[in-house]
């Protein structure tokens, strides 16, 4: 009898956790995509999310061989915040299904380009705001995050109307912040890395150091344009561009490793940053 008082009372004191104390509603969806192909994910919604107030959504993409559960924690976070969030079990991990795909995560987003263009495309989701999405991934899931910004930069081009994507944010992975992707990209963007990452001797200055690397300098002049040609070294923290013409840039460097990333105070704040991003507004709250 004690061990199932046990586990009740824990179960309950745990939903209070997930749930921010009832004000935010988590329910387990599952969404078809193309080829047959599934997602199965967790939708936060805000209960100050409605139709009469709608609210940004994120969508949430956890990195290689990891599901929606491990980024639980950014996921409530942002909706405790009023932010809607749907965290999604990448293609073959969790329950979603396989993909079609050779590389699911710069092709697809792990599935997350058709969550994007699913909350973009319904009024179902009468409590969102269609004109603030936003992605935010780690490792993998933040090639995700910067190939949808690129894909959906492209898309925006050719129909002359703003990218789908309002902001993104990319956790743990520089590897394909070139010039090729970032020239499409028409949303704000910030980035932060591991100084102590142990995948960092595949970066172009084998190192950690986001100062003066390549990959962070690409990013925050591909926010200035030509203003930002001669630019030699980027500020940690600071932001850069212009917040009207979405073209915000921020670089965060904080002092863990590539697994402990997701999990650390000072990097989930940072991640945080998107909330400003995607409101327009000082809503920000430092853990």
């Amino acid at each position: 009898m004690v061990c199932v008082l046990t586990v009740i009372v824990a179960s309950f004191l745990a939903s209070l956790v997930q749930s921010s104390g009832g004000r935010v509603q988590v329910v387990g969806i599952k969404i078809p995509t193309q080829n047959g192909q599934w997602l199965v994910a967790d939708l936060f919604r805000p209960r100050s999310a409605t139709k009469e107030r709608p609210a940004p959504l994120v969508v949430v993409v956890p990195g290689f061989q990891r599901s929606k559960e491990t980024q639980a924690n950014i996921s409530l976070e942002l909706a405790r915040r009023g932010i809607v969030v749907i965290a999604i079990d990448p293609y073959a991990q969790g329950g979603s299904s396989a993909s079609m795909a050779q590389r699911s995560a710069t092709d697809e987003g792990y599935g997350m380009f058709a969550v994007v263009d699913y909350v973009a495309g319904t009024g179902n989701l009468n409590y969102v705001d269609r004109q603030r999405i936003g992605v935010t991934g780690h490792s993998a899931g933040g090639n995700a995050a910067i190939q949808g910004a690129s894909y959906f930069g492209k898309e925006a081009e050719l129909s002359g109307r703003p990218s789908k994507l309002h902001a993104v944010y990319v956790s743990g992975y520089v590897l394909t912040l070139t010039d090729r992707i970032l020239r499409s990209v028409r949303s704000h963007v910030g980035i932060g890395y591991a100084f102590h990452d142990e995948g960092a001797y595949r970066n172009e200055l084998k190192n950690g150091d986001m100062r003066r690397a390549p990959e962070a300098l690409r990013v925050v002049r591909s926010g200035l344009g030509r203003e930002g040609a001669d630019l030699a070294e980027v500020e940690i923290g600071r932001y850069y561009g212009d917040a009207a013409a979405r073209r915000l840039r921020v670089v965060h460097n904080e002092r863990v490793l590539h697994p402990f990333q997701p999990y650390s105070p000072e990097a989930t704040a940072n991640q945080l940053d998107i909330v400003i991003l995607l409101s327009n507004t000082v809503c920000y709250v430092p853990l």
